[in-house]
């Protein structure tokens, strides 16, 4: 039986070899015709595969032979290996019916980090992640949003696009106020039928910063030679704007020598070339502006107060406000306050933070606050300004908890 079974399968390919063969027809019309009238019911299947250009094989061993057919399940469509006279050789040929409208990709790869990233629990948080694709097939792909989990409140997010024909990337702009327990934030990304996983650390805000580094230098008051700091890794340019008679003169220069300087209310202030003594019975500076060569976010604020006044409107004060880069007010807040607060009355939020003393009889060396001052976007411009009629303030700015915007974020790498 199987010799038989071998005899007829001969006889059909030495058919096909040195004649037409018609199978349902007795007519056939080329060297292969299967149709089967003018009502056939049933297509050729043809060999699938989801990569052609690594997978298909002549069995002889030879290259792949010009002619040779399948269809690419990646790109859902008709591909056929083609004689090409250029200097490349012989290539698969794109798509012989219509392309696929899905936006898919070989591979992907979630491990490339890009620069500005910084997060940490309860700030605003910014930051970007480079993904690079493999394979692309030129099809547009929809908006992206991923959401995190683990440490929760970050969103990741690309606008739509197009693939590349072959390899490229997309760049993911992260944002948000994480919180949650744990030291990372996750992403899953599905794109292109492919995905992918990647982790963010999210830190924990110092609410001391009571380093000397981190009260940087007496702030440069020529804009045309500022101050360089370093926040979050990028190189900044600051200057100050200050107001008052003497706009020169910082804490130490008005006496508050270094031994003078201790902890009040929780609050160390160090450093004194790195703050000034603003208020009106100081007569110096009534105000001091940081402008920012980037644009930052969550700069820190370190105050003292020294109340005096017998009425809530004569009692030490200051308003805080920020710009962003096109000289509008930015929404602020404060955020991670430490210090303390019974004699004080706060507005925590909106264009102005605004810090009252509540009056006393004599002047006395109330406490200190410290607290971090978020935008609710980047800001460019910090403004400190007392408005009372009575004593003075020490303020401090910090950087540690400071990190810069990226304004100009890559769309590929």
């Amino acid at each position: 039986m199987n010799k038989k079974i071998c005899l007829l399968i001969l006889i059909f390919f030495m058919g096909i070899m040195f004649s037409q063969v018609g199978i349902d027809t007795a007519n056939p019309r080329g060297a292969l015709d299967i149709n089967k009238g003018e009502n056939h019911t049933m297509g050729l299947v043809l060999p699938t595969n989801p990569d052609p250009e690594k997978n298909i094989v002549n069995p002889t061993g030879d290259d792949v032979a010009p002619g040779t057919v399948v269809y690419d399940s990646r790109l859902n469509c008709v591909r056929v290996y083609r004689h090409n006279s250029s200097e490349h050789g012989d290539t698969w040929s794109e798509c012989l019916s219509e392309k696929s409208t899905l936006a898919e990709v070989g591979d992907l790869d979630c491990g490339i980090t890009t620069k500005g990233n910084h997060y940490a629990t309860y700030l605003p948080s910014t930051g970007s992640k480079s993904i690079r694709y493999m394979r692309g097939n030129e099809q547009p792909y929809e908006a992206i949003e991923i959401t995190s989990t683990g440490i929760m409140g970050l969103t990741a997010k690309a606008p739509a696009g197009k693939l590349n024909k072959g390899d490229g990337s997309i760049v993911l702009n992260i944002s948000g106020l994480p919180y949650g327990e744990g030291e990372k934030a996750n992403f899953l990304l599905n794109f292109g039928g492919k995905s992918c996983k990647f982790s963010l650390p999210v830190s924990v805000p110092s609410s001391k910063c009571t380093e000397e580094s981190e009260w940087g230098v007496n702030i440069s008051k020529d804009k045309n030679n500022p101050t360089r700091l370093v926040i979050g890794g990028e190189t900044v340019e600051v200057y100050r704007i200050t107001e008052g008679s003497n706009p020169d003169k910082t804490a130490a220069d008005n006496g508050y020598r270094t031994e003078h300087q201790r902890t009040v209310g929780g609050i160390t202030l160090l450093n004194p070339k790195a703050y000034f003594r603003l208020g009106p019975a100081a007569n110096d500076i009534a105000s001091i502006t940081l402008v920012f060569s980037k644009p930052v976010n969550n700069i820190g604020l370190k105050s003292n107060w020294y109340g005096c006044g017998s009425t809530l409107e004569n009692g030490d004060s200051s308003v805080l406000t920020a710009y962003n880069k096109n000289g509008e007010p930015v929404s602020m807040k404060m955020n991670n306050i430490r210090g303390t607060v019974s004699f004080l009355n706060l507005v925590k939020s909106g264009e102005r933070l605004t810090v009252i003393a509540l009056p006393v009889l004599s002047c006395v060396n109330r406490g200190g606050i410290s607290y971090i001052a978020s935008g609710s976007e980047p800001y460019t411009r910090l403004t400190l300004t007392t408005i009372s009629n009575a004593d003075d303030i020490l303020a401090a700015f910090t950087t540690c908890n400071a990190h810069v915007h990226q304004d100009k974020i890559p769309t590929s790498l």
